[in-house]
């Protein structure tokens, strides 16, 4: 009993799906796939099948993400190998009003109270560096004092001090 007993302890799962498009049900190739908390994640291969490998049980919320589609979250239970339905991710369309491009005079001292905000005022929080921070749509408002950001794609943050680099999908900031 004790022998087995650490095996059981370490067991480890595998999730697999596909995705498809809702439009006309073609595979999404490229999506990300990931759980929520976890070091786990993964893209469709060309045909949107998907397997997420090493999978420690426990509850999970699996993401799908992707350029141009509506993110797609689910909670899943993992004690044994799972095998997903398929996921449908519908097209995401973007209205977009009359653009005037010019430079935000205020983007260094907003992306500063940002960066303070988000990855903190330590030591090692100095080490860290957003690697893509031009992903990053950040507005200030005066009236109500309220720094707001958000990014359609995942930042890349490093942190040689610490020696992890890491992908963080920005949904919402405040």
């Amino acid at each position: 009993m004790l022998l087995i007993l650490p095996v059981a302890v370490v067991a480890q799962f595998k999730i697999t799906g596909k995705v498809l498009d809702s439009a006309d049900k073609r595979s999404v190739p490229g999506a990300t796939i990931f759980l929520a908390n976890a070091s786990v994640g993964t893209a469709t291969a060309v045909d949107g099948t998907f397997t997420l490998d090493n999978v420690h049980s426990g509850q999970y919320e699996l993401v799908v993400t992707m350029v141009g589609y509506t993110t797609f979250r689910k909670t899943i239970l993992v004690n044994e190998n799972i095998n997903l339905p398929d996921i449908i991710v519908s097209s995401k369309s973007i209205a977009l009003n009359e653009v005037k491009i010019r430079p935000d005079p205020n983007w260094a001292r907003n992306y500063e109270w940002f960066r303070q905000e988000f990855l903190g005022s330590s030591g090692y929080a100095d080490r860290c560096k957003i690697l893509n921070p031009e992903l990053i749509d950040i507005h200030y408002d005066e009236s109500s004092r309220t720094l707001t950001a958000s990014s359609s794609d995942f930042i890349i943050i490093e942190n040689k001090a610490l020696g992890y680099r890491v992908k963080y999908l920005l949904s919402q900031f405040s």
